[in-house]
């Protein structure tokens, strides 16, 4: 009885997350609607493939981090750097003569999982997997933030899905990404259409806090509902 009650109200905190993810996508539309001009990626941003050899390295026992899209908690925007992979620190120095990490930098996933653009954190003391592609955005010619949020529209996202289906396995490899088309206009005009995107997107992140605080104390009742249930507390 307990449980079904429970079970109810977890329904409706997953069906407000489907919710607020289709006002998430319903914002980044409305904002880049208006734009007809478009410029392939690769003229904007540099796109840098972090492991070149595509060969994962060995594990090295406490080791340097080697981040993947598997190790990205996107629902508390952290990486997991405890759990992912280590590697021999030689691997990191490598990584940090091949490219250096600054801040709008993002990664996207290429094999596998697609896109799902991923901001990645300060001071660069982890490598980067050979599933991700390294976005760097040339600031003189657009705002970070205007492309990754762009990055995470329906405009690209259709585009990605599209080149992925093209193949037999799920991939997307950088030369197809140095073709993506980005709308594009004057550097004014990008931080206003961040500026309209940042402050509908903090509401809905706001709500979804709520939302993931109230799974994991639904969670945590579960298992106080069985630990009473099994001493013979529950009347």
């Amino acid at each position: 009885e307990l449980f079904s009650s429970l079970d109810n109200a977890v329904e409706t905190l997953k069906k407000t997350k489907e919710q607020l993810a289709v006002y998430r996508q319903a914002v980044l539309k409305e904002a880049f609607e208006g734009i007809d001009e478009t410029i392939p990626m690769g003229e904007i941003a540099t796109m840098i493939d972090p492991q070149p050899s595509h060969r994962t390295p060995p594990e090295f026992e406490n080791g340097i981090p080697y981040i993947g899209i598997g190790d990205i908690d996107y629902s508390n925007k952290t990486v997991k750097f405890r759990e992912a992979r280590k590697v021999n620190p030689s691997v990191h120095e490598e990584h940090l003569q091949r490219y250096t990490l600054r801040n709008g930098d993002f990664i996207m996933g290429k094999i596998g999982t697609i896109g799902k653009p991923f901001r990645i954190p300060l001071p660069q003391n982890y490598t980067l997997s050979a599933n991700v592609i390294l976005i760097q955005p040339d600031i003189d010619k657009i705002n970070p933030d205007y492309l990754f949020w762009q990055f995470s529209s329906s405009f690209v996202t259709e585009q990605l899905m599209n080149g992925k289906n093209e193949t037999s396995q799920p991939a997307f490899g950088i030369q197809k990404a140095r073709l993506l088309k980005i709308k594009i206009c004057s550097q004014q005009e990008q931080e206003k259409i961040i500026g309209h995107i940042q402050e509908k997107i903090s509401i809905c992140e706001n709500i979804e806090q709520t939302v993931n605080t109230a799974l994991a104390q639904a969670e945590a009742m579960r298992q106080s509902i069985l630990k009473e249930a099994f001493e013979g507390r529950l009347a």
